[in-house]
This record gives structure tokens, C-alpha cells and sequence, in this order.
């Protein structure tokens, strides 16, 4: 395997990072469930909230959860490996996030019986720093690549 610069290294670094800072804040506001902290008055709290549920209250189903949520692990941890070997770092970064945060919201399931969720908006959602890593880093993939879609078009043009 090619040696990479620290820029390669710093990706998982920082998922690491960011998994014990959201694992860190679901510890304070599982042992501290009364407090509240109002941050923009009337538009963000941070507060304690256990999401028994699937995103957006969908129902959960245990086994197709689990299920469905390993097998999307290993593609992904599969992805990044083949990412990693064409020097997609870009990619590469957003799987590292994407894993980090899927493994600790599974963890939570697995410990607690639900998503620890403690950010609190306005209109009613309430999540955490894992479910933040995780759809910023899709949406981050998607522009990645609709971008390399784009420059293959015009590569295809010319």
C-alpha cells in the first residue's frame, strides 16, 4: 500500500474526533435527561430527547434495521477502501464521517433502546451531532458526485 500524506490520515482523525465529541454530549444528556440550554432564544435548545423511532418518527423494525444498517456499514467501509486506493480524498472523508456517525447512533440503539438526539430546532426536530455528520456528508457525496458527473459529460463532449 502507497505511503499517503497526513491529509489521507487526517480524515478518520477527525471522524474519531467528532464520534467522541457526539458519543461525549449523549453521556451528559443521558445523566443530566432535566437540563436545558436555549442557545437562540426560540429557534435552538440543546435538551435531552431519545428517539425509540427511525428518522422523521418512522417506525423501526429491529431486525431490518440492524440488518439493513450493518449491510450498508460494510458497503460503505468496502467503498471506502476502494476510494482510498484511487485517491479520492474527498470521498473518502465524507465515508469516514457517514461510518463514524452511523456506528454511533447504531451504538445507541444497542445501549439504550434509542438515538440519543439533545439539538432541538424550532420546527420540531430534534437531533444530534452523528445524524449532522451523516447528512452533511451525503450531501457533501451527492455534490462530489454530481461534480465528477458533470466533468465526465464534458470530458465525453469534447
Amino acid at each position: 500500500m502507497e505511503k499517503r500524506p497526513f491529509v489521507w490520515w487526517s480524515a478518520p482523525i477527525a471522524a474519531a474526533l467528532l464520534f467522541v465529541a457526539d458519543r461525549l454530549s449523549k453521556v451528559y444528556f443521558l445523566t443530566h435527561p432535566t437540563d436545558q440550554y436555549n442557545l437562540l432564544s426560540g429557534w435552538l435548545w440543546l435538551r435531552f430527547h431519545l428517539n425509540t423511532q427511525m428518522a422523521l418518527s418512522l417506525p423501526l423494525f429491529p431486525f431490518f434495521y440492524y440488518a439493513a444498517v450493518s449491510l450498508v456499514l460494510v458497503v460503505l467501509c468496502a467503498k471506502s477502501v476502494k476510494v482510498w486506493q484511487q485517491g479520492q480524498l474527498a470521498e473518502f472523508i465524507c465515508i469516514c464521517l457517514i461510518v463514524a456517525g452511523a456506528v454511533s447512533n447504531l451504538l445507541d440503539r444497542l445501549y439504550y433502546g434509542g438515538v440519543v438526539d439533545f439539538i432541538a430546532i424550532k420546527f420540531g426536530s430534534v437531533f444530534n451531532l452523528a445524524d449532522t455528520m451523516i447528512v452533511l456528508s451525503v450531501l457533501g457525496w451527492i455534490i462530489i458526485l454530481w461534480q465528477y458527473d458533470r466533468a465526465q459529460a464534458v470530458q465525453t463532449h469534447r
